[in-house]
């Protein structure tokens, strides 16, 4: 697709940039419902390429997945990507204790 002018281009960011955040939503909706392979598909198209994962939200949207499909650590590797990316976000932390516990749990 050739954009002609700035406009264009911006018009063309604006509309990824909704698409994006439509599938990042679908992504945390499939989780909620359980269908945590398909969510995990939102997740992994949605960081193809980028490293920060959209500063660590993808990473944990994957994490997610692998704790709803029980793979807990694959979930505590994505949750620590999450958390690496963007320490503020306490739902980031919070998740990796929740998932620790559970392995500790499991494993006593």
């Amino acid at each position: 697709m050739f954009l002609r002018n700035e406009e264009q281009k911006e018009n063309w960011h604006r509309k990824l940039g909704k698409i994006f955040t439509r599938l990042h939503s679908v992504g945390h909706f499939l989780i909620a419902q359980g269908f945590f392979d398909e969510a995990l598909k939102c997740f992994e198209d949605l960081s193809y390429n980028d490293d920060t994962y959209e500063c660590g939200d993808y990473a944990y949207g994957i994490g997610l997945c692998y704790e709803g499909k029980g793979d807990l650590e694959k979930a505590l590797e994505w949750l620590r990507i999450a958390y690496v990316n963007n320490p503020p976000v306490w739902t980031f932390s919070e998740s990796i204790e929740r998932v620790t516990k559970r392995i500790t749990e499991r494993d006593a």
